[in-house]
């Protein structure tokens, strides 16, 4: 499990990024990397996220890395990181 600590972070990064709670479909595609609509929204306005989906949706992609020795986790996390980046990079074009 994140401890709660790291998640406290993140929100308040965002909220500090934002100055707000409520995050639009650019914003959480930029956050995310990848489609907003994978990440769960218990926000009541369409296409719209709370920052603690957006929160909760990141922490999922680390969960399993938290229970990996350090040395597996970091080329986990490098391969993850790798594979995001090539898939940006194809979308913007730069490959």
């Amino acid at each position: 499990m994140i401890n709660s600590s790291i998640k406290n972070r993140l929100k308040d990064s965002l909220h500090d990024k934002y100055r707000k709670l409520v995050l639009d479909f650019d914003e959480v595609e930029k956050e995310v990397l990848d489609s907003p609509k994978l990440v769960p929204s218990n926000s009541v306005v369409p296409n719209t996220w709370l920052i603690d989906d957006v929160v909760n949706y990141l922490c999922k992609l680390v969960e399993p890395l938290a229970h990996m020795p350090k040395r597996e986790a970091r080329i986990r996390t490098i391969e993850v990181v790798d594979r995001e980046l090539q898939k940006y990079w194809i979308k913007q074009g730069y490959r």
